[in-house]
């Protein structure tokens, strides 16, 4: 399975964090981390936004066809996971298909087009959407280290295992 990541789950402090639980050793991690394919990807007609008041992005379908989304297509989650990452993700999102292109990289030269995957879409309301990018870089420098000490989405996720 596979889906395309937008937000925080870009970060793979974040990512494994979901998908392993806390407190697991290295050699975890890095074990999961080797069955994923990680690379970047584009999805076409949809817009991110920054949520007021908060460290996450949501995505939701532009009105302009021009507007895309670059984020990280991930390849070779199991159903685990997804349940993980639904449960991460909470009642804010709705997982849908979409399809995304990938983009050319020295470890994944080949671009490939129309890859249908899964999409965590923003469905909480309008009137949380700031008229403004959400940035990745951003948040890794500045708020990811605070923002993973105490999320309740991560005890969602605990509480499957």
């Amino acid at each position: 399975m596979s889906a395309f990541f937008y937000g925080t789950l870009q970060s793979e402090t974040v990512l494994l964090r979901v998908l392993c639980g806390a407190d697991v050793p290295n050699e975890t991690l890095a074990s999961k981390l080797s069955t994923l394919k990680l690379r970047p990807a584009v999805l076409k007609g949809y817009r991110r936004h920054a949520l007021k008041g908060l460290d996450y992005p949501g995505v939701v379908k532009s009105v302009s066809a021009e507007s895309s989304v670059l984020g990280l297509l991930c390849e070779g989650l199991n159903r685990h996971d997804i349940l993980r990452l639904d449960a991460f993700e909470g009642d804010e999102y709705d997982r849908v298909t979409v399809t995304v292109s990938t983009i050319g990289t020295t470890e994944y030269p080949a671009i490939e087009t129309n890859i249908p995957t899964q999409l965590y879409l923003w469905t909480a309301g309008t009137e949380h959407l700031e008229d403004r990018e959400w940035e990745l870089e951003k948040f890794i420098q500045g708020a990811q280290v605070e923002w993973m000490s105490d999320r309740c989405e991560f005890k969602m996720v605990d509480q499957l295992v």
